[in-house]
């Protein structure tokens, strides 16, 4: 079972990015520390809608102490290097799609690069973090999972032996890059492009990427090796006309050929969200409906279900969608996910939200195996968000899924999957 779900790399709950800290600077050079610390503890109740499993009570904790150089040569020109390493435990019962066991955890690295600035150009090189627009496609480069532990609060993110060139301006940003994944992922390479036009009310971009696997077709559950991924994109977009309704959406697609294997697999999704900005609550509410594409023939040698690379996570639902399906069921691919969400701010840092997530299978069949249905289940999440101070995030979060037919033939009961999680995190 746990090879079958190598190809599914979903980043949870992000490891929310330490923030630089106080910066000491001496003669053109400087240093900041960083540092992000998270705990996690989270109870599970029939998992895998089973009705006889038994629940799942499980707590994650990590630290990542780290530090950024800077050293200037003129107002133009710097070098930098930076690095932080991870130690990161999962205790308890271990979380219920089995990515990690209690007793889980080690230290090891994350980060260590280096590059240089002059203008507007950057180079820099090793093992770092780089992100395409919200990540829906490129984003998270380890998927913390088996010893590393920590697997729901994933505070392991860099991508290995990677260089990024980039060029900044007022009119446009883009960047060439070379990101190398891990192993649990695929221990694959995306080498591409990606451009970003920032506009009035909005931003635009598009990327081409092609991925080249570094492990033989054998040791690969899904193969990747010779995909090409284009990307079009239009990011909190101010529909015209109006000062609170805003639309943001992407349409990929995933081509090429290796190994004897073709690809012929999409995604796309359309997001709006009205703000209801002179209110005193300032509620929000959206609607989105994501589709990821799945394959009608699992015997020929054409890959027509969409492969989520590395995506990521930087807000409730994206792109981890679904508290429960999303880290545990269901992993962008093969699914049609239609989502309601409301907010509001009861205190300048309390936000309270709601998400409903139904999910339907592109064709019938799930991991592989052939269903019945399409109907795989509903989920409900409710949340608070608690922030006392600039450096302190805490959430407490509720979380029901109710399966469908598709669901219940494959898991083979249709009890309710609920989840109770609280998270919280420092960063410095």
């Amino acid at each position: 079972m746990l090879k079958k779900l190598l190809y599914v790399p979903v980043l949870t709950v992000s490891a929310q990015m330490a923030i630089a800290g106080e910066t000491s600077t001496e003669n053109g050079f400087s240093i900041t520390p960083t540092l992000g610390a998270g705990f996690a503890h989270l109870r599970t109740e029939n998992p895998s809608f089973s009705a006889n499993a038994d629940d799942m009570n499980y707590t994650e904790m990590y630290i990542k102490p780290g530090a950024i150089v800077d050293y200037s040569f003129s107002s133009d020109l710097n070098v930098f290097a930076g690095g932080s390493f991870v130690s990161a435990k999962t205790t308890g019962d271990g979380d219920p799609g089995f990515y990690t066991e209690g007793g889980d955890g080690r230290t090891d690295l994350d980060e260590l690069y280096a590059g240089i600035r002059s203008g507007n150009w950057t180079l820099s090189a090793g093992r770092q973090n780089y992100m395409i627009g919200t990540g829906f496609i490129v984003m998270d480069g380890d998927l913390d999972m088996g010893d590393d532990g920590a697997y729901w609060t994933a505070p392991r993110t860099a991508f290995k032996a990677s260089g990024v060139l980039a060029y900044d301006s007022d009119a446009f940003s883009a960047q060439v890059f070379s990101l190398g994944t891990d192993r649990d992922i695929g221990s694959y390479r995306l080498t591409g492009i990606n451009i970003d036009y920032p506009a009035a009310g909005g931003a635009f971009g598009a990327m081409i990427t092609k991925v080249k696997s570094g492990v033989s077709a054998d040791e690969t559950f899904v193969p990747k090796n010779g995909m090409v991924i284009y990307n079009l994109r239009a990011l909190d977009v101010t529909i015209p006309g109006t000062e609170n309704l805003k639309y943001s959406g992407e349409y990929a697609l995933q081509q090429g050929e290796g190994d004897g294997i073709k690809y012929d697999a999409s995604a796309w999704y359309s997001k709006f969200t009205y703000s209801f900005a002179d209110t005193s609550l300032t509620p929000s509410l959206s609607y989105r409906y994501v589709y990821y594409s799945g394959d009608d023939d699992l015997s020929d040698d054409t890959r027509k279900d969409w492969d989520p690379t590395s995506k990521g996570y930087i807000d409730w639902g994206t792109w981890l969608v679904g508290e429960i399906a999303g880290s545990y069921l269901i992993y962008n691919s093969n699914q049609i996910t239609q989502t309601v969400q409301a907010t509001a701010s009861l205190l300048p840092n309390v936000i309270i939200g709601a998400l409903y997530n139904k999910f339907t299978l592109d064709e019938k069949n799930h991991l592989g195996v052939p269903v019945n249905s399409k109907d795989f289940a509903a989920e409900t999440n409710i949340y608070v968000d608690w922030y006392p101070n600039q450096k302190t995030y805490v959430s407490l979060v509720y979380a029901l899924t109710q399966p469908g037919k598709a669901a219940e033939e494959f898991y083979g009961d249709d009890a309710d999957f609920s989840a109770l999680e609280l998270y919280a995190t420092y960063r410095y």
